[in-house]
């Protein structure tokens, strides 16, 4: 086969074409006039058709592409995950801005698909569509296999559309703990400098006031939910008139507190109360001289993992922290005794807890002269100092309720102390009250759970595994109580009750499994949680990583080895949340 011929000849044909055309013009006589005519019309009148069906079918491509990216776009805002029904809503869409810019008898939807994507770029929408468009031209009614009838093909478009909300609302639970005072620089301190400028990353994805709201979580072994309530004025038969908030229960009545007799069972099926005889806490503050600085106790179960709100359930009221004065030892190194005792002769652990639990001692005169205003320290790892008294371990931040204001939450952050043991699911379970829709304690912002326009978010950071200490054995007092005082009280109080046990590693064990249960329970809300763990252990790294969400098959937990890379962590959230915002 002469393959070279062939090409050197066809290369040659455009040649012969220009130069017939060429003499064509040169040439004077009537018949080569009319031989240019019959060649323009061979040549230009089709060129004409041409762009003039590539002119219709340009004008209806972009038609498909704008109502193909509106109905992407609709499908975007919405919160449907079922495939069927998302592609069912993307279609109606679709339909109905067709109509809009083209008429339906004029355009044939042949088909459409919607489908969410979940990658490393994000959540998104892909879109996609194919029409039969209007032929107005009847030669391409006609021959529709013509190359030159662009109108009588398909039109197809596609488009991508990142999923997300107009409106995030964020709550960060931070670890104030007293193992956040170890390293140089502290890791309290680079929290702060990098907790900070996290809220200035998040205030900046909003484009208008209202779009970003942000609380703030410090906690510890409680959590410090109110400034301070002054009790000068504090009268126990109308205790919201003198300022208590009213979801607050100081006579702990979940635990006992209407009746008397040592350790009587509550009616919350076996806890026990601190004092003797229904003690109203704020009372005995008043008489020693103390105000309420606001931390409060976990609620029992189940309540202490739900967002119900307060009502005349007492389970459901929180209790105020309250450090019960120790009891007095030779030497006063009783770790929090501030008192002094009616009867200093306990030599058992029986005969201590009698004596803790007498509510005679608490008045003005029985202080100690030497620790009213005074602090006191259980170690390094335990932070502090702890002030005497039953506001002791208290010395937290308050809690910041959602707020647009970003300069309120970061001049919280820069004031925020270590100190105390870690309980991670009373700091977690506020971070999500904050967020909650429901009236639970003195909260109730979040928007609806079913809103199509605000996303909700905890970012929840930690240094430490779930700890509830035995004190050490040369605390003797303290070993009476088998266990320090926080927001889960004394373990033989029994609020939670797996952590009425000797062993430590069964505490934690009993803290870990009520964590994951809170951490279930927020998820089923919709509300996406991010976990960090600075340092962590091989437990706590898994069961952060067990609590945090999965967004695109990716589980939200991120090791810091170095608390110095904290910083890039936070920066990294920050920016996969702004990804959650529209955009193309």
């Amino acid at each position: 086969m002469d393959v070279e011929g062939k090409s050197q000849r066809a290369l040659s044909w455009p040649r012969a074409i220009g130069g017939t055309l060429a003499r064509l013009r040169r040439d004077q006589s009537g018949g080569a006039g009319l031989i240019f005519a019959l060649v323009a019309i061979m040549v230009l009148i089709p060129m004409v058709f041409v762009g003039t069906n590539l002119f219709i079918a340009v004008g209806q491509h972009a038609k498909l592409q704008d109502s193909l990216d509106a109905a992407t776009l609709f499908v975007a805002r919405s919160r449907i995950t079922d495939e069927a029904e998302l592609a069912a809503m993307g279609e109606r869409a679709l339909r109905a801005n067709l109509e809009l810019v083209g008429g339906a008898e004029n355009v044939q939807l042949l088909e459409a698909s919607f489908v969410l994507v979940e990658d490393e770029d994000g959540e998104r929408i892909v879109g996609s569509a194919k029409v039969k468009p209007w032929v107005p031209v009847t030669w391409c009614k006609v021959h529709s296999t013509d190359p030159w009838c662009f109108t009588s093909r398909p039109i197809g478009a596609s488009t991508t559309v990142v999923r997300a909300v107009d409106k995030i609302e964020v709550a960060l639970v931070l670890d104030n703990t007293g193992s956040m005072n170890q390293e140089n620089p502290t890791r309290i301190s680079i929290l702060k400098t990098e907790a900070a400028k996290l809220v200035d990353s998040l205030a900046a994805i909003g484009h208008e006031t209202g779009d970003v709201k942000i609380s703030l979580v410090p906690f510890s072994n409680t959590v410090r939910v109110v400034e301070s309530v002054d009790l000068d004025s504090y009268n126990p038969n109308n205790p919201t008139a003198s300022g208590v908030p009213d979801f607050i229960d100081p006579v702990a009545r979940s635990m006992g507190g209407n009746s008397c007799g040592g350790n009587t069972n509550g009616n919350n099926g076996g806890a026990y109360n601190l004092f003797d005889c229904a003690a109203d806490r704020f009372a005995l503050m008043k008489a020693i001289g103390e105000d309420w600085k606001g931390c409060v106790e976990s609620r029992h179960e189940d309540y202490d993992i739900s967002e119900a709100g307060s009502d005349n359930n007492w389970k459901s009221r929180f209790v105020p922290y309250f450090w019960p004065d120790h009891v007095d030892a030779a030497s006063h190194t009783s770790t929090n005794d501030y008192l002094r005792d009616i009867d200093t002769g306990a030599s058992n652990k029986n005969q201590y807890r009698t004596e803790q639990k007498r509510t005679a001692k608490y008045t003005n005169s029985r202080w100690h002269a030497n620790r009213k205003g005074n602090t006191f320290s259980l170690g390094s790892g335990f932070g502090g100092p702890y002030n005497f008294g039953p506001n002791a371990g208290c010395e937290l931040q308050p809690l910041i309720r959602l707020t647009t204001n970003a300069e309120t939450v970061k001049t919280a952050i820069g004031k925020m102390n270590a100190i105390g043991q870690t309980h991670i699911p009373i700091g977690l379970v506020w971070g999500w009250h904050t967020l909650s829709p429901a009236n639970v304690g003195p909260y109730g912002d979040g928007a609806d759970y079913d809103s199509q326009e605000t996303k909700k978010f905890i970012i929840l950071m930690t240094d430490g595994d779930n700890t509830n200490l035995i004190p050490s054995p040369n605390q003797a007092y303290n070993t009476y109580n088998e266990s320090y005082y926080g927001g889960y009280g004394f373990t033989w109080q029994r609020i939670l009750k797996g952590l009425d046990t000797s062993n430590t590693g069964d505490r934690q064990e009993a803290m870990d499994e009520r964590l994951i249960e809170l951490c279930d329970a927020i998820k089923a809300k919709g509300i996406i949680i991010y976990t960090i763990g600075v340092v962590a252990s091989a437990n706590s790294q898994e069961k952060l990583s067990n609590c945090a969400s999965k967004l695109r098959g990716q589980t939200l937990y991120f090791d810091v080895s170095k608390t110095s890379d904290l910083g890039p962590v936070f920066q990294k959230i920050a920016g996969q949340i702004s990804q959650m915002r529209i955009a193309h």
